[in-house]
């Protein structure tokens, strides 16, 4: 996109490449406006407590046969 800001992607630590003011900035570019709170309604948050193990799979694994 034309606002990317690009050099930002080569700092060295992984941290440091997408900031929340960099994210900011880009919400800005596409007319989103994070920091304004009438801007959105009520919110819900959903957690889920399991009492298993997640598994952990390779993409090649979790892949239905033949795809």
């Amino acid at each position: 996109m034309p606002f990317e800001r690009q050099d930002v992607y080569r700092t060295r630590r992984i941290r440091d490449r997408f900031t929340r003011e960099l994210l900011v900035d880009y919400l800005g570019a596409l007319g989103i406006e994070v920091d304004q709170s009438d801007q959105y309604g009520a919110a819900t948050l959903v957690r889920q407590r399991v009492s298993w193990r997640p598994r952990q799979q390779t993409i090649e694994q979790a892949r239905p046969n033949g795809s």
